[in-house]
Protein backbone atom coordinates (compact mmCIF):
# COMPACT_ATOMS: atom_id res chain seq x y z
CA UNK A 1 0.00 0.00 0.00
CA UNK A 2 1.21 3.53 -0.74
CA UNK A 3 0.10 6.82 0.79
CA UNK A 4 1.02 9.66 -1.54
CA UNK A 5 -0.30 13.15 -2.27
CA UNK A 6 -3.08 12.66 0.23
CA UNK A 7 -4.29 9.43 -1.33
CA UNK A 8 -3.89 5.90 -0.14
CA UNK A 9 -3.53 3.32 -2.90
CA UNK A 10 -7.05 2.38 -3.87
CA UNK A 11 -8.09 6.02 -4.02
CA UNK A 12 -9.05 6.59 -0.39
CA UNK A 13 -8.53 10.26 0.49
CA UNK A 14 -6.35 11.08 3.41
CA UNK A 15 -6.49 14.36 5.40
CA UNK A 16 -3.21 16.32 5.25
CA UNK A 17 -3.82 17.31 8.87
CA UNK A 18 -2.54 13.86 9.89
CA UNK A 19 1.14 13.49 10.62
CA UNK A 20 3.20 10.83 8.89
CA UNK A 21 3.36 9.00 12.24
CA UNK A 22 -0.43 8.95 12.52
CA UNK A 23 -0.80 7.73 8.93
CA UNK A 24 1.71 4.95 9.48
CA UNK A 25 -0.21 3.87 12.58
CA UNK A 26 -3.49 3.90 10.64
CA UNK A 27 -1.99 2.05 7.66
CA UNK A 28 0.73 -0.32 8.91
CA UNK A 29 3.21 -1.23 6.20
CA UNK A 30 2.15 1.64 3.95
CA UNK A 31 4.77 3.81 2.28
CA UNK A 32 3.85 7.28 3.52
CA UNK A 33 4.63 10.48 1.63
CA UNK A 34 2.97 13.73 2.63
CA UNK A 35 4.53 15.73 -0.21
CA UNK A 36 1.70 17.10 -2.31
CA UNK A 37 2.98 17.77 -5.82
CA UNK A 38 1.91 21.33 -6.55
CA UNK A 39 1.53 23.13 -9.87
CA UNK A 40 1.77 26.87 -10.63
CA UNK A 41 -1.88 27.57 -9.83
CA UNK A 42 -1.74 25.55 -6.61
CA UNK A 43 1.20 27.67 -5.41
CA UNK A 44 -0.45 30.93 -6.49
CA UNK A 45 -3.61 30.01 -4.54
CA UNK A 46 -1.59 28.90 -1.51
CA UNK A 47 0.38 32.17 -1.37
CA UNK A 48 -2.81 34.18 -1.81
CA UNK A 49 -4.59 32.26 0.95
CA UNK A 50 -1.62 32.84 3.26
CA UNK A 51 -1.57 36.59 2.58
CA UNK A 52 -5.34 36.80 3.11
CA UNK A 53 -5.17 34.65 6.27
CA UNK A 54 -7.40 31.97 4.68
CA UNK A 55 -5.08 28.95 4.79
CA UNK A 56 -6.80 25.57 4.54
CA UNK A 57 -5.26 24.59 7.88
CA UNK A 58 -3.02 26.42 10.40
CA UNK A 59 0.31 24.95 9.23
CA UNK A 60 -0.35 25.04 5.46
CA UNK A 61 2.14 27.86 4.79
CA UNK A 62 4.84 26.30 6.98
CA UNK A 63 4.33 22.90 5.36
CA UNK A 64 4.76 24.50 1.93
CA UNK A 65 7.87 26.56 2.65
CA UNK A 66 9.58 23.75 4.58
CA UNK A 67 8.91 20.88 2.15
CA UNK A 68 10.86 20.47 -1.08
CA UNK A 69 8.81 20.06 -4.23
CA UNK A 70 9.66 17.45 -6.87
CA UNK A 71 9.07 19.98 -9.69
CA UNK A 72 12.23 22.12 -9.79
CA UNK A 73 10.39 25.18 -11.13
CA UNK A 74 7.89 25.03 -8.28
CA UNK A 75 10.68 24.43 -5.78
CA UNK A 76 12.35 27.71 -6.86
CA UNK A 77 9.18 29.56 -5.80
CA UNK A 78 9.01 27.56 -2.58
CA UNK A 79 12.61 28.45 -1.73
CA UNK A 80 11.93 32.14 -2.36
CA UNK A 81 8.87 31.95 -0.09
CA UNK A 82 11.06 30.25 2.52
CA UNK A 83 13.48 33.20 2.42
CA UNK A 84 10.61 35.70 2.66
CA UNK A 85 8.88 33.78 5.46
CA UNK A 86 10.56 35.59 8.40
CA UNK A 87 9.44 38.91 6.89
CA UNK A 88 5.79 37.95 6.39
CA UNK A 89 5.08 35.23 8.95
CA UNK A 90 5.74 37.16 12.13
CA UNK A 91 3.89 39.09 14.81
CA UNK A 92 2.88 42.58 13.79
CA UNK A 93 2.75 43.91 10.27
CA UNK A 94 4.51 41.98 7.52
CA UNK A 95 7.26 43.64 5.51
CA UNK A 96 5.61 45.57 2.65
CA UNK A 97 8.31 44.77 0.10
CA UNK A 98 8.15 41.06 0.93
CA UNK A 99 4.36 41.09 0.55
CA UNK A 100 4.72 42.91 -2.79
CA UNK A 101 7.16 40.25 -3.95
CA UNK A 102 4.74 37.47 -2.97
CA UNK A 103 1.92 39.23 -4.84
CA UNK A 104 4.19 39.54 -7.89
CA UNK A 105 4.88 35.80 -7.65
CA UNK A 106 1.13 35.13 -7.61
CA UNK A 107 0.70 37.08 -10.85
CA UNK A 108 3.65 35.31 -12.51
CA UNK A 109 2.42 31.88 -11.45
CA UNK A 110 -1.03 32.58 -12.92
CA UNK A 111 0.32 33.44 -16.40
Amino acid sequence: MRVDEGRISGGEYCNFGFSAIALRAMHPGAEVSLVKKLNNLDVAHLIERFLEKRSFYPQEWNDFVETSQPDRKIDVYRKRCYLLDPLVNRPGDPDREAVAELRSMIETLRR
